[in-house]
């Protein structure tokens, strides 16, 4: 990377449900775990998409992931149980369902290591879709 990227990761939420739905952005540093509570019925399926990308201060524009550049996702149910507990690559997608209606925990830190993102990276987001839960 030419110049030094932003010293942090972002992460862009969008919450889309059939009933409304709400966004969450926040920036997540190298070692850095962000969680959020989300109230989800039961038996409903979460569906996350999400892309990482490295934010290059120098030339102010995002850069494609380095090799390695991938995010941890752990969701708790009300119970605290961990429903979900798993690391995902650069690109890609998670679900869960709920089988227990409440508050869930869901948790998202990055996997990065400081040779995989130098000073750090940035996670960034598009549009939400219908019934899914997009990171990006």
């Amino acid at each position: 990377l030419a110049g030094n990227p932003l010293p942090s990761a972002a992460v862009t939420i969008l919450l889309a449900w059939i009933y409304p739905s709400c966004g969450l952005y926040f920036h997540i540093g190298e070692t850095e775990k962000k969680c959020f509570i989300e109230e989800i019925p039961d038996e409903t399926m979460v569906i996350g998409k999400y892309r990482t990308q490295l934010w290059d201060k120098q030339t102010g524009s995002f850069l494609p992931s380095t090799p390695g550049l991938g995010m941890h996702v752990e969701i708790k149910d009300p119970d605290t149980k961990i429903i979900l507990s798993r690391q995902y690559g650069s690109e890609g997608r998670f679900t869960f369902t709920s089988h227990t209606p409440g508050e869930h925990q869901i948790c998202l830190h990055s996997n990065s290591t400081k040779m995989a993102l130098f000073a750090g990276g940035k996670l960034v987001g598009t549009s939400p879709q219908t019934d899914t839960l997009t990171v990006y």
